[in-house]
């Protein structure tokens, strides 16, 4: 079956990955490989951490996700330090009292959804992360949050894919299972998967049943580099560190190779990088981890988030003539990484096999 993937981004990587897998011809369209969301992502895989208020219906799909990513990358075929997939957890944090009672909230807010935090007094956190600040209020440890690096991933992705099964061209749009590049040529497939992220709306002649309503959430995500002097003596951080700090939210994500990724502001009205935002990222990360004031700064990535209305995942399949089916997958919003292995197998499945309609 000769089956093209609209979209270079984490999703569309790994749904190709699991079609070419499965004995599908796979073509992937996208003039920027791996350079929206998946490329400025921290990559933390945890949906106790990273779930939100309202998002109950979501926690389900993001603890499955977590539970097939050994699968996943077994299917990639790379080892997982190879992708910096690390299982060191999370640390939460909070500055002062007033955080601390933010914390106390989340913490009864999780227990009645089951989820289990391990409190800790301020004085314990040092003990456990040293590069912490002294005098923070309190903490909980989530050991089973893991995390994983989006670009070292989606680079392994695209090489185990082969350069002749990418295309660098934007599909401008979609005549049935036919593909209208930029650059004027028509491209016929057996079945079209769309994961273009806020690129599906600039794709016309979509099926209307397809149509996936996406809205950008913005986010401002800053990447700094731990000195070689120090890292002599050992990483900066060994976890996750996600803070509240005068009630404002920051988290900061170690790498094995040195590089520390903080982040990430979260607004809908402006798409360039916010000054405020990154100045309020820095002081908040500085304010728990001091280190971090001698380190490097590497890079700020300002990307769009594709949300749904409801914050939830969409899967859809449309048969278009005879054998041939559009299937259209996005609205990972703010749990991208993480939820890439479950909905790349869905959106595999649609191409295949699934029948006509919404997928759940």
């Amino acid at each position: 079956m000769k089956t093209a993937v609209i979209g270079a981004g984490i999703l569309g990587l790994a749904t190709a990955l699991r079609l070419q897998r499965a004995g599908h011809d796979v073509t992937v369209f996208d003039p920027a490989p791996v350079s929206g969301a998946s490329y400025a992502a921290a990559g933390m895989l945890a949906p106790v951490a990273e779930v939100q208020f309202g998002q109950d219906s979501l926690l389900p799909i993001m603890q499955k996700a977590l539970d097939e990513y050994p699968e996943f990358l077994e299917l990639l075929g790379v080892p997982h330090e190879a992708v910096g997939y690390e299982t060191a957890g999370t640390l939460l944090v909070a500055a002062d009292p007033g955080d601390r009672e933010h914390l106390e909230r989340m913490e009864r807010a999780y227990g009645e959804r089951g989820l289990a935090f391990k409190h800790l007094p301020g004085s314990r956190l040092a003990r456990l992360e040293p590069a912490l600040a002294p005098g923070l209020s309190a903490g909980a440890e989530i050991p089973g949050d893991l995390r994983i690096d989006p670009r070292r991933l989606t680079s392994a992705m695209l090489e185990a894919l082969g350069p002749e099964a990418l295309v660098r061209q934007r599909v401008t749009r979609l005549d049935g299972a036919t593909l209208h590049t930029a650059d004027g040529v028509l491209h016929s497939f057996d079945t079209v998967v769309v994961a273009a992220g806020m690129g599906i709306a600039d794709i016309a002649g979509l099926p209307e049943d397809a149509a996936v309503t996406l809205r950008p959430v913005y986010g401002d995500v800053i990447r700094v580099r731990v000195p070689e002097s120090r890292l002599r003596f050992g990483p900066l951080l060994s976890r996750t560190v996600r803070a509240v700090v005068t009630g404002r939210s920051v988290y900061v994500v170690p790498r094995a190779s040195g590089e520390i990724v903080i982040g990430a502001s979260v607004r809908e009205d402006r798409p360039d990088t916010d000054l405020g935002s990154v100045a309020d990222l820095l002081t908040d990360a500085i304010t728990v981890v001091p280190g971090l004031r001698d380190c490097d700064l590497i890079d700020v990535t300002t990307r769009a988030r594709p949300t749904t209305e409801d914050d939830m995942p969409v899967v859809t399949r449309t048969q278009v003539s005879g054998t041939s089916a559009v299937v259209v997958a996005g609205g990972l919003s703010r749990h991208g990484i993480l939820l890439t292995p479950y909905v790349s197998r869905l959106a595999a499945q649609a191409a295949d096999t699934h029948p006509e309609g919404r997928i759940p």
